[in-house]
C-alpha cells in the first residue's frame, strides 16, 4: 500500500514534466518565427515600411489594392531601385544564423507552471488526505476486531468448560480424556484462560474507548457494569432477576462471569476431596458426587448463568458490535462519496474554467504567431531560404506553398 501510494505520488509530480515539452514549444514556435523577421533583407524592410505608411494613408482609396505588390515589381527605396522580395546577397547567404535571444520571454510559462503545480498539489493533497483518512479507519479494523475476539472466546470457553465439567460429574465413564485428564484440563487450563479472556474484554474495550461509537459504548456499559435485571424480559430470564446468584447479576455481566469461574474452581476443589478419599466402594462414591453435584442449586445456577446470562449477554454485545462498526462504515462511505464528488465538482469548474481556456489560449497563440509570417508579402517569403523552410515544415502552410501563387492572408 505505501508502495503504491509513493509511486502515485511520483506520478503526480513528474505530471508536470509531460507538461514542459508542449509549452516550451509554443515559445520556441514563438521565439522563431519572430527570429525570421530578422532574415528579411534590410532594403524589402525599408520598402514594406514606406507601403506600410501608403496603405495607411489611403486605407479609403477604392484603388487601394493597387498598392499591393506584385512579383517581380520594382519599388523605389533610400538606397535606390530594388526588386521587391529579391533576397540580397547577405541574405542568401547567410547559414546558420544566429537565433536572438529575448528577454522577458519565460515569466508567462513560469507563472503557468507554479499555477499547474500548485494544482498538482491540491491534487496530491486529497489523495493524501484521502490515503491517510482511509488508513486510520482501517487501523479501527484491528481494535473492532481485537473486542470481538475477546467477546467471542468469552462464549466459547464459559460453554466448553461448564460442558468439560458435566461430563467429568455426570458422564465420567464416556468422556475423551481419563478423569485426572479431564480434572487437570479444567483445573489447570480452562479457569485460568478463562480469567485471561474475562479480562481481556474490559482491557480490549478500555483501551479503544475511543474508537468505538455512542452506541456501543453505551451498550457495553449498561451490559458489563449495569443491573442485568433491565434485560430481563429482552433476554427471557427464566429466574428472578434480583435474588439470582445472591444480587450478583445486578452489578453487571462482569462480575457474574466471574462468579461462574469461582463457583467452578470450587466446585473442582469438592470434586477432588471426594476423589482422594480412601472409600473403596464405587456406589457410594457415585451417589456423593450424584448428591453433592447433580443435584443442587448451585449446578442449576451454573446452567442458568452459561446459557440464559453469559451467553445471551455475550451475544447482545456482540451484534452491537457489528452493528455499530457497520454504521460506522456506511458513515464513512458517505463522507467518501460527498468528498469524491465534491472533488469532481472542483476540477470539473477548474477543468472549464482554467484548463480549457489555457488550451484555447495556448492553441490560439500557435496559430497567431504563425500567421504573423503572412504579414511578409509572397515574394519576399519565396525569396529567403529560411522563411521558405519554416513555412514548408508546418501544415497550416504547406497547402499554400503547394498551390499557385496567391495574394497573402493579410496584404499591404
Amino acid at each position: 500500500v505505501y508502495i503504491l501510494y509513493g509511486v502515485a505520488l511520483l506520478l503526480g509530480l513528474f505530471s508536470i514534466v509531460f507538461l514542459f515539452p508542449v509549452v516550451s514549444s509554443v515559445s520556441s514556435t514563438r521565439l522563431d518565427v519572430l527570429s525570421l523577421f530578422f532574415d528579411i533583407p534590410q532594403n524589402s524592410v525599408k520598402i514594406l515600411e514606406k507601403k506600410c505608411e501608403k496603405f495607411v494613408a489611403q486605407a479609403n482609396d477604392e484603388n487601394v489594392d493597387d498598392i499591393i505588390s506584385n512579383e517581380g515589381e520594382v519599388l523605389i527605396g533610400d538606397n535606390g531601385a530594388i526588386l521587391l522580395g529579391t533576397e540580397t546577397p547577405e541574405a542568401a547567404n547567410r547559414t546558420g544564423r544566429h537565433k536572438r535571444k529575448f528577454k522577458n520571454n519565460t515569466t508567462s510559462n513560469t507563472t503557468f507552471y507554479l499555477q499547474f503545480l500548485f494544482a498538482v498539489f491540491i491534487i496530491l493533497g486529497y489523495f493524501s488526505f484521502n490515503f491517510a483518512y482511509g488508513y486510520l479507519f482501517l487501523r479501527s479494523i484491528s481494535k473492532y476486531s481485537r473486542e470481538l475476539h475477546a467477546l467471542s472466546n468469552a462464549i466459547a470457553e464459559t460453554a466448553t468448560s461448564y460442558s468439560i465439567y458435566q461430563n467429568l460429574v455426570g458422564h465420567r465413564r464416556i468422556t475423551m480424556y481419563t478423569e485426572s485428564q479431564t480434572f487437570d484440563l479444567l483445573a489447570l487450563t480452562e479457569i485460568s484462560k478463562m480469567y485471561d479472556i474475562a479480562s481481556e474484554v474490559q482491557n480490549s474495550h478500555n483501551d479503544n474507548y475511543n474508537s468505538f461509537t455512542d452506541s456501543f459504548q453505551n451498550s457495553f456499559i449498561s451490559v458489563m457494569r449495569n443491573t442485568l435485571c433491565a434485560f430481563s424480559t429482552q433476554f427471557n430470564f427464566t429466574f428472578t432477576c434480583s435474588t439470582f446468584l445472591g444480587g450478583t447479576i445486578n452489578e453487571g455481566l462482569h462480575p457474574v462471569v466471574i462468579n461462574y469461574i469461582e463457583d467452578l474452581r470450587d466446585q473442582l476443589s469438592t470434586y477432588r476431596n471426594i476423589m482422594t478419599s480412601k472409600t473403596t466402594n464405587v456406589t457410594y462414591l457415585n451417589l456423593t458426587i450424584s448428591t453433592t453435584f447433580l443435584q443442587t442449586q448451585k449446578m442449576s445456577d451454573m446452567e442458568k448463568s452459561i446459557f440464559q446470562v453469559i451467553d445471551v449477554s455475550l451475544r447482545y454485545l456482540i451484534d452491537s458490535l457489528i452493528s455499530s462498526y457497520s454504521s460506522q462504515f456506511d458513515l464513512e462511505i458517505t463522507k467518501r462519496i460527498i468528498l469524491f464528488i465534491c472533488f469532481i465538482i472542483a476540477f470539473l469548474i477548474a477543468f472549464v474554467s482554467l484548463w480549457t481556456p489555457f488550451v484555447n489560449q495556448l492553441n490560439e497563440e500557435i496559430w497567431r504567431t504563425k500567421t504573423m509570417l503572412t504579414l511578409i508579402p509572397y515574394e519576399v517569403c519565396k525569396n529567403i531560404g529560411s522563411i521558405k523552410k519554416f513555412l514548408s515544415q508546418q501544415s497550416l502552410f504547406t497547402n499554400k506553398m503547394q498551390s499557385q501563387p496567391s495574394p497573402p492572408l493579410l496584404h499591404f
